[in-house]
C-alpha cells in the first residue's frame, strides 16, 4: 500500500482509513507480530503520509450513498463507505481513479461500478 501511495496522484482516501490503519497497528501489537517500537514507527510514518492525502469525510451525502451501495451490492459498512468516498471523488468518471483494496467483495464491486482496480487481480 505504501508503494501505491508514493506513485499515486492525487492520493485520496476516506476518513475511515485512519481508524482502520490504527486498528491494524494495534492488532499487530496485540497479536505479537509487532513490537511497541515497530508500532511507534508505523504511527509516525503513517502520520507523515496521512498529511499528504486528500481525505473524503463521512458527511451526509457520502453516508447516504454508502447506505445505498450497501443495499445494492450487499457490502459491509466499511466497504460501502470506502466505495462511496471514491465515487464522491470520481464524480461521473470512476475509470479516472485507481481504486486500491485487497478485500475481494469490495474489489469486485469497484470493478462493477467502473473503477480501475489495484491490484489488477486478487489471488
Amino acid at each position: 500500500m505504501l508503494g501505491l501511495l508514493e506513485e499515486a496522484d492525487p492520493r485520496c482516501t476516506s476518513r475511515l482509513s485512519f481508524v482502520e490503519c490504527h486498528a491494524s497497528f494495534a492488532r499487530g501489537r496485540r497479536d505479537g507480530r509487532l513490537t511497541s517500537k515497530e508500532v511507534a514507527t508505523l504511527i509516525r510514518d503513517f502520520a507523515r503520509r496521512w498529511s499528504d492525502l486528500i481525505i473524503v469525510e463521512l458527511d451526509g451525502s457520502v453516508g447516504e450513498r454508502a447506505g445505498e451501495l450497501a443495499h445494492r451490492y450487499s457490502l459491509r459498512a466499511s466497504e460501502a463507505i470506502h466505495l462511496a468516498s471514491a465515487l464522491q471523488l470520481a464524480g461521473d468518471t470512476p475509470p479516472s481513479l485507481r481504486f486500491a483494496c485487497w478485500d475481494r467483495r469490495l474489489w469486485e464491486v469497484a470493478g462493477v461500478v467502473g473503477f480501475t482496480r489495484v491490484p489488477e487481480a486478487l489471488a
